[in-house]
């Protein structure tokens, strides 16, 4: 299977040609730049969705390894774009590095505990600061009220 792009020209006659290696101009992009210019259109898409008038849902993102490929100052700025659009991100991520806690200021992280072949998540909240803790939830049975 080709891939083919249009280009246009000077009579303003679309003209497809297939993409190689040599004119793919994301090829002379590193792996981080490439994911970037790949990353925010969709993410511009995203945005303009979620502010549409009368949208009033979750501003909910998936990404799949977020620090994948970007070098500090890209990571860092795909991360403050997140939060100044409001977004909010579920990421997956090999380990917490010293860079995602500085610049999300706060997560919930799911660990996966492996027994035998059971896996399970374990929550940890972290705050913003020291590390994360065990996220426990406070369960009380309610005792049904005596009728008068």
């Amino acid at each position: 299977m080709s891939v083919t792009h249009a280009s246009f020209e000077a009579a303003g006659k679309e003209k497809f040609r297939e993409i190689t290696a040599r004119s793919n101009p994301l090829e002379a992009l590193s792996t981080g730049e490439r994911r970037l210019a790949t990353m925010l259109p969709l993410l511009a898409a995203a945005w303009s969705m979620y502010s549409a008038t009368g949208y009033a849902g979750p501003r909910l993102l998936s990404v799949d390894e977020i620090d994948a490929a970007f070098d500090e100052r890209n990571l860092r700025q795909v991360l403050a774009l997140l939060r100044s659009w409001d977004f909010d991100v579920l990421a997956t991520a090999p380990f917490m590095t010293p860079l995602i806690k500085r610049e999300t200021q706060r997560a919930m992280v799911h660990e996966v505990v492996t027994a035998g072949r059971r896996r399970i998540t374990v929550p940890w909240l972290w705050h913003g600061h020291g590390e994360p803790q065990p996220l426990t939830l406070d369960v009380t049975t309610a005792q049904p009220q005596d009728s008068p």
